[in-house]
């Protein structure tokens, strides 16, 4: 009986050890970081009044398209006339800069850098796709509520339901961490950005962050367009059919489950007066093929048509759709129009 109380008191005291054990990496991130930046935003509503916000963002260099800060849309605000001020942490005073680029729909901005740069200004890293591994340990940066932290939780899945462009995590993301940047350290020790902080569940269960390998090429858009970023819209909803609904399925396509297609989308509505509706496409049909310019672009679930979509393509351009509808082969060409987010 004393041997098991004196092992039990042992595994007491070794589980205590390990919770009072310190995340060196946390301490690291806590550190003053050379390409983390604080963001303040400042600008006049239509009643006249003055709003301010705050987040954050970091500092990336491309040496092919310069030198930018990211932050998320939502901390510049729905306009490019506001004024914007940004400061690195090795800074006393905030700076203003202008803005390069703004992304409503993806939720991301690119701000100018300040001239001259801080001496110790750095250039954060990027990581691409294959460090977005679940069970991977990521670390939040940022100012949340004006208080410089750093949170940290694991990666829970390598996509989101709120977003394709997404993935989800336990890092947790309050107001003033947005636009701020998620990292995680590989096993070589490198650390790498694999992520935005952008947002949380309303329980506050999880967050969702942009994924690393989407930034730099929504930057490239916005260094290329200038301006407020617009991406092109069918006008349609659609789903996967690898992993449908069973009734939604025969419910929506009129059709017995399982389906014989091994890939692509199903059009669940289509808009009235949209683009998919002009040129004749219905609740139903499954689209299995899509090209521009007589160039196939691939894709086999919803997220990777969502993603040629933006990525891809631009409104005006004209795409060709190949699909099913019952027993029948259909050819489309819809014209992409702006899509326009509702506030």
């Amino acid at each position: 009986m004393k041997r098991w109380g004196l092992t039990l008191l042992a595994l007491v005291a070794a589980a205590f050890s390990v919770e009072a054990g310190i995340d060196n990496h946390m301490v690291k991130f806590y550190q003053p970081l050379p390409y983390l930046v604080e963001v303040y935003s400042s600008q006049q509503s239509g009643t006249g009044s003055q709003n301010f916000g705050r987040g954050s963002g970091f500092f990336y260099q491309n040496p092919e398209r310069g030198c930018f800060i990211f932050t998320n849309s939502h901390v510049v605000g729905p306009v490019l006339q506001q004024k914007m001020w940004v400061r690195f942490e090795s800074e006393k005073d905030g700076r203003q800069v202008g803005i390069l680029g703004n992304d409503p729909v993806m939720d991301v901005a690119l701000l100018e850098c300040p001239s001259p740069l801080p001496p110790d200004a750095a250039s954060a890293s990027l990581g691409n796709e294959s460090d977005i591994v679940v069970g991977q340990m990521v670390y939040g940066v940022g100012w949340p509520f004006g208080v410089r932290s750093v949170a940290k939780g694991e990666i829970n899945a390598p996509e989101s339901p709120f977003s394709p462009f997404m993935f989800a995590n336990q890092s947790p993301v309050h107001p003033g961490n947005s636009g701020g940047p998620l990292f995680t350290v590989r096993d070589s020790g490198e650390v790498v950005v694999v992520g935005m902080n952008t947002l949380q569940t309303p329980q506050g269960l999880q967050s969702h962050s942009l994924a690393v390998q989407y930034i730099e090429r929504l930057a490239i858009q916005m260094l290329s367009q200038r301006g407020v970023v617009y991406h092109g819209t069918m006008g349609m909803k659609i789903e996967s059919i690898n992993g449908i609904h069973p009734d939604l399925y025969q419910f929506i396509a009129n059709r017995t489950y399982p389906p014989n297609e091994k890939s692509g989308v199903l059009v669940t509505k289509v808009f009235d007066g949209s683009p998919a509706a002009r040129v004749g496409i219905k609740a139903g049909d499954i689209i299995v093929e899509m090209s521009h310019d007589g160039q196939p672009i691939p894709f086999a679930t919803m997220k990777e048509f969502f993603v040629e979509l933006a990525l891809t393509l631009k409104p005006n351009d004209s795409v060709h759709l190949s699909a099913r509808r019952g027993d029948q082969s259909l050819e489309f060409d819809v014209r992409l129009e702006p899509y326009i987010p509702q506030d």
